[in-house]
């Protein structure tokens, strides 16, 4: 108690409630966020966008981020005016008088038939800002209203502002003369119910999302319009309500995290749609016994999903206009297989593989008039195909056999099927084929060895079939392995690859890392785009380590990783822009 009644106390205690105080005061103005220019969103809003400055700031690692050659070479380039402006906002990001530290926030919406835009910022010192707008020349443009002040640029657009708040509004496709002026004056003076942030729940759980740059949708607005373009581009298949297009939100999110960018997307429908898509029954992850089927050897991209055909296909026919899935139930009966046996070909998993490219020479037939198709359109083509008529004979002899060569991409999918039924419905097809198509040779079906089959085109592809997996590929040894019964996986697909495919209904990899390609696949980018191209390239993205997609539900999220993450993903990507700019 005596330290307390001290004079040496009291200047302690002084001393750390000053300190708390000034520590509040510094919180409240540079750091905590406040929403009152959320209040110039009107409840008609159908798209927003907001983006947080001093996050990214803070993310850029700004101090490392301003000494980077190209930010210094930027800052010798400015006028001596803007060069001030620049010093003042580097030492102190709030200077400019907006509250960086407060979202930015870019909204479109309706008023009656008209599409509106509008920009909204909070001012942090009003009179700071108004020093920039001098600096920048817009002293004489700057007029007094009441209770704010605005620039005028034309009927298009209005900038207001007033102690708080900065507005600017705009009408894409013109506006009366004072129109504009009039919308800011509204906008500013919403009642709370007018405004989004109190109209729609929705809007204001997505305001709680932290990310660095989001979107949020609504199809309310729209519903209309939606509805009647809708039915008119289904030509009646489909048929579509107002109400089904009211309600349904779509959200987008773009975050800067240690190591990696992540971007996602959600869409959040209404009670109709969300009964009657039925998501979680169709859509399911897929067996992860078919990762077994692929090799894992040069794996560069992979892609897997899985869905409840049977679902699928009752959602599907659920939407159709009545009396129309009579019309289907009857048509395998035309090729005498039965509906059931049509709808269950496909068993719902599915997976592919790409390994890169390999060289291939492929022979292929070229006619007399064939290299002509590009210069004469088909009036023309006619007209000279009558004045060559009476030297067919010549044409005709005139075909030579030509060797083409070309890279082969290396693609291997495999999916759940019903064997037998698959292959009956393939065997009706080549029956059905045209007979000049079959002997060509050059396009068609042909059944290897009564075991596989070949799809002859420029790239010749096959397909097979073993324990109700059906497979197609662009590599023969592959499918000749798969039906004989002797394909082993060399090396087993990496388990953390198998474990992002296996984490979604939807997913897919891709490695980014090009030191890891084939050799095939670097030579095919060499002779198309140059050596030097394609050293470049690795140079430029050898930060990058992979990227990856997964979906579930009504909602898929992007993720590409780096290969470093000490810092965050937005410092890496310019500081290496940097490094390459200036050959670091």
């Amino acid at each position: 108690m005596r330290f307390f009644k001290s004079l040496a106390g009291k200047i302690t205690i002084g001393v750390v409630l000053a300190g708390g105080i000034t520590a509040l005061v510094i919180y409240y103005i540079y750091f905590k966020k406040t929403y009152e220019h959320l209040k110039v969103i009107p409840d008609t809003t159908y798209f927003v966008a907001t983006m947080n400055p001093m996050d990214l700031h803070d993310k850029l690692n700004w101090d490392e981020f301003v000494k980077l050659e190209m930010m210094e070479a930027m800052r010798k380039g400015m006028p001596d005016e803007f060069r001030t402006v620049y010093d003042k906002f580097v030492d102190d990001p709030m200077s400019l008088g907006i509250a960086l530290k407060n979202d930015i926030y870019f909204f479109a919406y309706k008023k009656g038939s008209k599409d509106l835009l509008g920009l909204s910022m909070s001012i942090h010192k009003r009179s700071s800002f108004e020093e920039l707008l001098e600096t920048f020349g817009f002293t004489s443009s700057i007029k007094e209203g009441d209770g704010y002040k605005y620039i005028y640029p034309d009927a298009q657009g209005f900038v207001g502002w007033d102690k708080s708040t900065l507005l600017l509004v705009m009408s894409p496709n013109g506006a009366d003369d004072g129109e504009m002026e009039e919308e800011y004056k509204r906008l500013s003076s919403l009642d709370e119910k007018e405004q989004l942030k109190n109209s729609n729940a929705n809007f204001s759980a997505w305001l709680e999302m932290e990310k660095d740059i989001k979107m949020w949708g609504n199809s309310t607005p729209w519903a209309e319009y939606l509805a009647y373009t809708l039915n008119l581009e289904s030509k009646g298949m489909m048929s579509y309500s107002e109400e089904e297009m009211k309600d349904n939100y779509m959200y987008w999110s773009f975050n800067f995290e240690k190591g990696q960018i992540v971007m996602e997307m959600e869409m959040v429908p209404n009670k109709i749609n969300a009964e009657k898509q039925q998501v979680d029954k169709v859509l399911r992850k897929v067996d992860g016994k078919i990762f077994e089927l692929i090799p894992g050897k040069d794996l560069m991209a992979a892609g897997a999903m899985g869905l409840n055909i049977n679902a699928m296909i009752e959602v599907i026919t659920a939407s159709l206009p009545p009396g129309f899935d009579q019309i289907l139930a009857q048509a395998p009966k035309e090729i005498g297989m039965s509906h059931k046996d049509l709808m269950e070909v496909i068993k719902g998993d599915f997976i592919l593989g790409f390994y890169g490219v390999s060289p291939v020479e492929k022979q292929r037939k070229v006619g007399g008039t064939e290299d002509f198709d590009d210069f004469f359109d088909e009036e023309e083509m006619e007209e000279f195909a009558k004045e060559m008529e009476s030297l067919q004979e010549q044409i005709d002899s005139s075909e030579t056999e030509t060797y083409i060569d070309y890279n082969n991409p290396n693609l291997v999918i495999a999916f759940t099927v019903n064997q037998a039924t698959m292959k009956k419905l393939i065997d009706i097809g080549i029956e059905k084929m045209p007979e000049d198509v079959k002997a060509s040779g050059d396009v068609g079906i042909e059944f290897i060895d009564e075991k596989y089959y070949k799809i002859a085109s420029l790239l010749n592809v096959y397909m097979g079939f073993k324990d109700d997996v059906g497979y197609i590929t662009t590599n023969e040894e592959y499918i000749k392995e798969v039906v004989n019964g002797t394909f082993k996986q060399e090396k087993p697909i990496e388990t953390e690859v198998k474990e992002i495919l296996e984490s979604g209904f939807a997913a897919g990899y891709l490695n980014l890392e090009m030191k890891e390609y084939p050799e095939t696949f670097i030579q095919m980018l060499s002779d198309n785009i140059g050596e030097y191209e394609v050293v470049y390239i690795q140079e430029a993205t050898d930060i990058l380590k992979d990227a990856m997609i997964v979906a579930n539900g009504y909602k898929a999220t992007w993720t590409m990783r780096l290969t470093k993450n000490e810092n965050y993903a937005i410092y890496e990507i310019v500081k290496k822009i940097n490094d390459i700019t200036f050959k670091k």
